[in-house]
């Protein structure tokens, strides 16, 4: 398009109307150049951006067929760890169970390393259960919903302390307390860090366990807090692996997955955990969904 009349209102109008591209008649060597020169700048853009956005597409899928790929092979090996492992563990303890349940049939000496036996097999089918957990925790829609905190916290301590009935803990549930998540798996994400509070309060004399909130700038974080035995926190970045142990197994007993559980739940949530404690002060494991 070339535009015959130069006045600055006909330009500021031709450009309003779309036409930047035009070129004045007669023509103006240094002004042609200088457009050219721009359009061709602007069109090799364009091309690298296209090849940018195929080569970025196929990035993609390459990684969406990988993951895919990986996802499969984490079915298999999930449904290898629960049958075909577990299904010869659960033998070894119901044979070590009717031994036991025999004592003709068994010689003297031997009851200790049958019941021996029968431990190793149940804490082997127990970390077979945690893999499958994490494994079951990959995949999946969140249903996000407004989940009642509070309620549900309570009812998981109510649990706890009908399998315990002559154990007092004190237990604090802040009234109110909700959030959006999924309901199914914010149940389990509180189910293993209060189990942890129970279980690491076990040996004080008087037992805290605390349920609440604090808000810090625009972020509500939830908390499970405990004056139970701590934990250095040089040693933080490890507790959220999986079979991760701060703590001897005859201290207290477990597999080390719980927190790693209640890893993967905030992070499928796009959210954050994290722990703050020392060592016999107690223990508090934030999170926010």
């Amino acid at each position: 398009m070339t535009a015959f009349d130069q006045a600055d209102t006909n330009l500021g109008r031709g450009y309003e109307l779309g036409a930047v591209d035009f070129v004045f008649s007669p023509i103006v060597p240094a002004i042609l150049r200088a457009k050219v020169t721009v359009f061709l700048e602007l069109h090799k853009s364009q091309q690298e951006l296209k090849r940018y956005r195929t080569q970025l597409q196929g990035l993609v899928q390459e990684r969406t067929t990988a993951l895919t790929a990986i996802n499969r092979e984490l079915e298999a090996f999930s449904y290898f760890v629960s049958h075909d492992l577990r299904a010869p563990l659960l033998s070894i303890d119901t044979i070590a169970q009717s031994l036991l349940d025999n004592p003709e049939v068994v010689s003297d000496g031997t009851n200790d390393q049958i019941m021996r036996l029968r431990r190793t097999s149940k804490q082997m089918m127990a970390l077979f259960d945690g893999m499958q957990t994490l494994f079951r925790l990959t995949g999946g829609d969140i249903r996000r919903q407004k989940v009642d905190i509070s309620r549900i916290a309570t009812e998981i301590i109510a649990q706890f302390q009908a399998q315990e009935p002559k154990r007092q803990v004190d237990s604090r549930v802040e009234e109110g307390l909700t959030a959006s998540g999924d309901a199914g798996l914010v149940r389990i994400l509180l189910t293993n860090l209060i189990s942890n509070a129970w279980k690491f309060t076990r040996d004080k004399p008087q037992p805290v366990i605390t349920i609440g909130s604090e808000r810090v700038a625009v972020e509500t974080r939830l908390f499970v807090r405990d004056n139970g035995v701590g934990f250095d926190m040089i040693y933080a970045h490890k507790l959220f692996g999986a079979f991760q142990r701060l703590h001897s197994q005859s201290e207290f007993a477990g597999e080390g997955i719980g927190l790693a559980v209640a890893q993967r739940i905030v992070n499928r949530h796009g959210g954050r955990i994290w722990a703050e404690g020392a060592m016999g002060e107690g223990a508090t494991v934030y999170f926010v969904l």
